[in-house]
């Protein structure tokens, strides 16, 4: 290994090194007290490995599983408001891209449109494979458990930076939601919200053509 650079976290338990290698090599190595060494501060996360334990300090801890990671299952009510969250912050989108606000509009669109979004895929994953797997860090396994051609699809609801290009990415969002949703309901019998869908949908695309200097919506 090359030498590395360093980050430092200290606090009045632990000390914190976060080290990239110059050869690709990453380490996050953290200090921590022997008293330390109990149950709540090594077993929150279920995927730790013990390495090398002289003292038998760590024999508590159990063999590596990701099951609490797995998708968890959606309630009625978890979903009602996974869908209401994407169609009401969908018009916020649609009104920062008519108001030329980009900031604002790409905003919504990731930090709460496209929140729900996700979250509605993996439920669909769910349905697709079972509730006993996980989709990976930010849904980093998408791209292997989608079908490939949603996963096209998929990808063309990232945007570029220009304003036809996020209604685009915001349209093929709405048609792929409404997709999965159906799928979820139908698989848990929950209530659908067709109506309320459709009636947000064509209001989007009423503000997509709407002029640009129009002083109230007909």
């Amino acid at each position: 290994l090359q030498m590395p650079w360093t980050f430092s976290t200290e606090t009045d338990d632990y000390f914190n090194y976060l080290i990239q290698f110059t050869d690709g090599t990453r380490i996050d190595l953290t200090m921590r007290l022997i008293s330390d060494a109990n149950k709540e501060s090594y077993q929150s996360d279920g995927l730790n490995i013990v390495l090398l334990d002289k003292d038998g300090l760590l024999s508590f801890i159990q063999p590596p599983n990701d099951t609490a990671y797995y998708i968890v299952k959606p309630t009625a009510q978890r979903f009602f408001e996974v869908c209401n969250e994407f169609f009401w912050v969908s018009c916020y989108v649609a009104k920062g891209i008519w108001r030329k606000e980009l900031p604002y509009a790409m905003y919504t669109y990731y930090h709460y449109t496209r929140d729900a979004f996700e979250e509605m895929t993996s439920w669909y994953i769910g349905v697709l494979h079972g509730f006993t797997l996980s989709v990976g860090k930010n849904g980093k396994l998408y791209q292997h458990l989608l079908p490939s051609g949603i996963w096209k699809k998929f990808v063309s609801t990232y945007p570029f930076g220009d304003y036809n290009s996020i209604w685009d990415s915001l349209f093929q969002m709405c048609e792929l939601f409404t997709l999965f949703a159906r799928a979820v309901a139908k698989d848990f019998g929950f209530e659908s919200y067709e109506s309320e869908w459709a009636n947000v949908i064509e209001y989007l695309k009423h503000i997509r053509q709407l002029p640009p200097d129009a002083k109230e919506i007909r």
